[in-house]
């Protein structure tokens, strides 16, 4: 058997702020997952959301995004030079993939 680091807490909002934030990151975990389980930057993903332009305000708004992801152990965030290289986690990998199997349904 394969031992699966899980959060020790649950992943559910529990306010209507967080449960707005839990959509965007579940998207987050999706589109990752549909683009080979890595963005080379946080423009990548902003572009994936369907933005033209990476201004300030989107970049940390989805530095934000990236953190609790990372936080939950969702995903992996490297920090190069400038570019931050964001990849699923194991687990991120299997959330993802039962998030869309359940849209899919």
């Amino acid at each position: 058997p394969t031992e699966l680091k899980l959060p020790g807490y649950r992943l559910e909002p529990s306010s209507k702020h967080e449960e707005k934030e839990w959509e965007r990151e579940k998207k987050l975990l999706v589109l990752l997952r549909e683009n080979g389980g890595e963005a080379e930057s946080i423009s990548d993903i902003i572009r994936w959301f369907g933005y033209k332009a990476a201004n300030s305000t989107l970049r940390n708004r989805f530095s934000r995004i990236v953190s609790r992801l990372e936080m939950k152990g969702l995903v992996d965030a490297e920090k190069g030079s400038k570019m931050k290289i964001i990849t699923l986690t194991e687990f991120g990998e299997i959330f993802a993939e039962a998030l869309s199997e359940g849209a899919a349904e």
